[in-house]
């Protein structure tokens, strides 16, 4: 099968990596894959194979006129030749913003049009999706002929308004464990500093700053880069809760070494569409405790069993959950397994074969 994805670019975001692991996917399936992409100027830093067509059509123009004139009419122009050529069988869009430019390039298409989502279809009262956005995923997306979802509650919350919605979960970046990992006294989060209000990283801190005297041997671990400004911020809020000496901020980094040698993971999201760091995590034998943004970690995690649920923006319940994985070590460890056994089900392999689903039918 001839198959075009289109994605905004192919380096850092969640998305962006996890139309990296389909294009591998769709390779080793043997698929045709050719990869459209909407900024020439950043780098493909994801590994892509080698027969993967890379085909960039933005501009490299500074001036802001030049560049908007160049998207309004030579994008088009250059999208349609490159699908005029591949003549694909199917159109992946990553994120529903391409869907309009498909549609007006090609009104009479011969191809399917599939939109996946990547965040969730409803937002919490202080965080509104735009009109913009909220127009892309009600409005753009009728023109596709399958949707696919993060989760089943994104599934429940869009209802009747959009036809032909599929829960597609994202694939997991490392191979599960086989053999548990030494782990270290810490708790993990990860995610960007400059998202620090979604990721309720000061819930985090202030939950961590009612326990941090009960285990002075733990310690929590922040690990994700961002502007110093916001970094300082955090910092700030450690030392007026005076918990500076036990936590840590590490930066951006590869956060595969910190997930094989923490024994706990922390998601604090205000609000979350899936979570890729949380399947993440469990692949690597962390015992979890995430914030359930209405039924969406659910997906991922029975309560107890895989994990630890509390209800987002909650200090007292997350210092709960926390207190209960650092107090009852063999509670933790039998999470810790269980975690990795559930994993398993995000795994590239399991992900391509409800791709293959979707694509015969």
């Amino acid at each position: 099968m001839r198959i075009v994805i289109c994605v905004n670019r192919l380096t850092g975001g969640g998305a962006e990596r996890v139309a990296s692991l389909w294009i591998k996917g769709f390779v080793e399936q043997g698929h045709s894959v050719d990869v459209v992409m909407s900024s020439s100027i950043d780098p493909v830093t994801y590994e892509i194979p080698a027969n993967v067509g890379i085909h960039k059509i933005d501009s490299r123009f500074s001036n802001r006129f030049i560049r908007i004139i160049h998207n309004l009419f030579f994008k088009s122009i250059c999208l349609k030749k490159i699908l005029t050529t591949i003549n694909p069988n199917v159109v992946i869009t990553v994120m529903p913003e391409w869907i309009p430019l498909i549609d007006k390039i090609c009104p009479h298409r011969t191809f399917k049009l599939i939109s996946t989502e990547h965040s969730a279809f409803e937002h919490p009262t202080d965080a509104l999706i735009s009109s913009d956005l909220y127009m892309h995923k009600f409005e753009s997306n009728k023109k596709a002929d399958v949707v696919t979802v993060l989760t089943n509650s994104d599934k429940i919350c869009i209802g009747s308004r959009l036809d032909n919605v599929v829960v597609l979960p994202n694939p997991l970046t490392y191979k599960p464990v086989e053999v548990m990992p030494s782990k270290d006294p810490f708790v993990l989060a990860v995610g960007r500093l400059d998202g620090w209000y979604v990721k309720g990283f000061d819930i985090l801190i202030n939950a961590w700053a009612k326990i941090a005297n009960d285990f002075p041997t733990w310690k929590l671990v922040i690990a994700g880069g961002g502007r110093l400004e916001n970094k300082e911020r955090l910092e700030i809020l450690c030392e007026e809760l005076n918990v500076s000496s036990s936590v840590e901020f590490v930066g951006f980094v590869d956060p595969l070494s910190y997930y094989l040698k923490a024994s706990i993971f922390v998601l604090s999201s205000r609000y979350e569409g899936f979570g890729m760091v949380l399947t993440e995590a469990m692949s690597q034998g962390c015992a979890c405790v995430a914030c359930d943004w209405r039924g969406r970690q659910a997906d991922i995690i029975s309560n107890d069993k895989e994990g630890i649920l509390c209800r987002p923006n909650d200090i007292n319940d997350l210092a709960y959950a926390i207190s209960r994985l650092i107090k009852d070590s063999n509670f933790r460890k039998l999470i810790q397994h269980q975690a990795i056994i559930k994993s398993k089900e995000y795994e590239l392999d399991v992900i391509m074969n409800q791709w293959n689903t979707i694509l015969n039918n």
